[in-house]
């Protein structure tokens, strides 16, 4: 048997053999990338060239002939989300669900992707989809073949994890260099995270799973059963303290299984690597329910264009023939916002709240007009000022403001209100703020100097608004967002967003993206906090504007 681990810098895998439930590992074999593979997703025959030559070299580390090969591909190839899906549902909505759950996060590379759709009992009616680079599967099986090997299938880490622990309760933790990532299931629901610690408080990103799970684990009030804890990786009992803290969490120490044909080769792989394939190992021995090469996994229910569709993806299995498919046409954005308003009653999305609020108001296929057209007349005024209050927010935090209680800008309005007002007030303020200012003791209140054409590019740098939020879902994943109603006004839309961010990197970060970002996004007020454990937390009042 041979299990590969393909990433987007390398591959990595081993061969390896079971007698009686006691694996021995034969030989392992490494390997990195030219390019990141992301980078060649689009273009077959890159793409093939740099798979095909990987396993070649794979294999004079050991014989692929006559071998089942398991392929698993690694969490920085792919998008997943976990949601929950109504009984009462009717049964095309959540195949066009997924499929613009795809377009909207994907944005400009949805087509070079597919996805996988795996159905997990539970209280939820779960569905965990799985998004992954399409041209992956022809190409891992015709190059293994090649070589001699018979592809087996072709999973994820999290799927073979997932499905390879039969306890109803667990959860599997690696170490990494920046936290942990975990990946469990329970009762309700399985879930897959990124976990870091900040003052002994956990704090999870890229969170897919039911958000009950997550808002009570590592809480006194975790209402369900134990759960059964495998950590992988160098875990001090410092680390481990974060789980001994709660009774619910039941370590299960790793047992003596895998045997080293020749003890040399563990130096060939990182130890997190080599973890990695010790746990697949382990749980190959339970069924894969998401076969990437089985493209029936494509689809939670049947419908005339899913039929069409799966027709010829059966046809070419059975020949075995490798031709390029037709591009597929994108369904009719008519059709997919009749498809979201019905979905928005029965649909639960277990992903992170941008997107959530997202998928009700935008369209799959937004406008971006250039010419000129008819606008608000407000907008390079609202321009400008979006421009100084961005400014002076980007000067501010620059200086100490331990003393700070808080300070509100809206329009060109400036107020702050301190514990203590700063020696160097004057200095702070004397190249941003008029002269019109209210200094009554702690609060100080005063008006941003206006710069005319401050934000002349309105037309000139607009960029779709699915953009905007895949860039802000991707980079502040653990902060809240709201998409509200848009509202039209002078043949401009408006989509106004609120984005609370609770760390001072995080909002530095935001602002220089709003500052050097698309010109279609304007800030109209912002809130900046001073919490009681000393950081710094902001509001952002956004507008996303579209042309009509």
């Amino acid at each position: 048997m041979i299990t590969l681990v393909l990433t987007n810098d390398h591959l990595f895998g081993c061969k390896w053999t079971n007698s009686n439930n006691i694996y021995e590992i034969e030989n392992v074999a490494y390997h990195a990338f030219s390019a990141p593979l992301t980078s060649k997703i689009a273009d077959e025959n890159q793409l093939n060239h740099q798979i095909s030559e990987s396993l070649r070299l794979c294999s004079e580390d050991f014989e692929f002939s006559g071998e089942t090969v398991q392929i698993v591909l690694d969490d920085d190839l792919l998008l997943q989300d976990v949601i929950a899906v109504d009984s009462s549902l009717p049964a095309q909505i959540p195949n066009h669900y997924i499929k613009w759950h795809k377009e909207v996060t994907l944005c400009d590379s949805h087509e070079k992707y597919a996805h996988c759709v795996t159905e997990r009992p539970s209280q939820m009616n779960e569905q965990h989809v799985t998004y992954y680079p399409k041209l992956l599967p022809d190409i891992l099986k015709l190059s293994i073949r090649e070589l001699g090997g018979y592809p087996s299938n072709m999973t994820t880490l999290s799927n073979a994890l997932i499905d390879g622990n039969t306890l109803s309760s667990s959860m599997i933790v690696f170490d990494t260099l920046h936290g942990y990532v975990i990946y469990g299931k329970t009762p309700i629901g399985t879930f897959l995270s990124d976990l870091k610690f900040l003052n002994g408080l956990p704090k999870f990103s890229n969170w897919a799973g039911n958000l009950d799970i997550r808002d009570t684990l590592f809480t006194p009030e975790y209402p369900q059963e134990k759960i059964n804890v495998r950590f992988v990786g160098s875990f001090t009992d410092n680390k481990k303290s974060h789980w001994s803290n709660m009774s619910y969490f039941e370590e299960i120490l790793n047992t003596d299984t895998i045997h080293w044909r020749d003890e040399n080769q563990k130096e060939i792989l990182d130890y997190e690597q080599t973890s990695k394939l010790i746990e697949l190992i382990c749980c190959s021995d339970e069924s894969i329910t998401a076969n990437l090469y089985d493209s029936s996994n494509q689809f939670l229910y049947e419908d005339d264009e899913d039929l069409i569709e799966r027709k010829k993806i059966s046809k070419i299995e059975k020949t075995e023939i490798v031709e390029k498919k037709q591009k597929k046409k994108r369904p009719s954005p008519i059709l997919t916002f009749i498809f979201l308003i019905c979905s928005i009653g029965y649909i639960v999305m277990n992903s992170e709240s941008l997107i959530k609020f997202a998928s009700q108001f935008i369209s799959p296929e937004p406008k971006v007009t250039i010419q000129t057209v008819t606008v608000d007349p407000r907008l390079h005024t609202i321009g400008n000022l979006s421009s100084a209050n961005l400014n002076f927010l980007n000067i501010q935090l620059g200086y100490d403001l331990s003393m700070l209680k808080s300070m509100e800008i809206e329009e060109s309005s400036v107020t702050i209100v301190w514990n203590d007002i700063p020696d160097d007030i004057e200095a702070r303020f004397n190249s941003t703020l008029s002269t019109n200012n209210v200094n009554d003791d702690e609060i100080f209140i005063s008006s941003l100097q206006i710069v005319p054409d401050m934000k002349n590019l309105l037309f000139l740098n607009n960029k779709p608004i699915q953009s905007w939020i895949h860039y802000t879902y991707k980079q502040f994943p653990e902060n809240e967002s709201h998409i509200f109603q848009p509202i039209e006004y002078a043949n401009t839309v408006y989509h106004p967003v609120t984005i609370q961010i609770l760390d001072k990197s995080d909002i530095l970060e935001f602002i220089k993206w709003l500052r050097n970002g698309p010109s279609n996004v304007l800030l109209r007020k912002s809130i900046i906090t001073q919490q009681p454990d000393g950081h710094l937390s902001a509001v952002f009042y956004i507008s996303l504007f579209d042309l009509g």
